[in-house]
């Protein structure tokens, strides 16, 4: 039984470390990226982080449920899940 505890001492002492982390904010804002490359209107009653790999990522229920991702991609190549293609004036109005 000691030697089950000792093993799971380490684990509950990450837990107990990361417990204190936050890794999500409140939506309800706006979010401005670092050097003015893009700002969002995050809706109310999401969650957004920028920790997970992508410049931003959005969730209302869980990133399993459904997100918005926010990432940048090169104008010469196929997006990643999909057959379009970007050019350099598909945003400008």
């Amino acid at each position: 039984m000691v030697p089950r505890l000792l093993q799971l001492a380490p684990l509950a002492s990450l837990l107990l470390l990361l417990g204190g982390c936050q890794f999500w904010n409140l939506g309800g804002t706006t979010y401005q990226a670092p050097k003015q490359a893009f700002s969002m209107q995050v809706p109310a009653g999401w969650s957004y982080s920028t920790n997970l790999g992508a410049h931003l990522v959005a969730t209302r229920d869980g990133v399993a449920l459904q997100s918005i991702k926010v990432q940048s991609a090169k104008l010469d190549a196929a997006l990643p899940n999909s057959e379009r293609e970007l050019s350099p004036g598909l945003g400008s109005y």
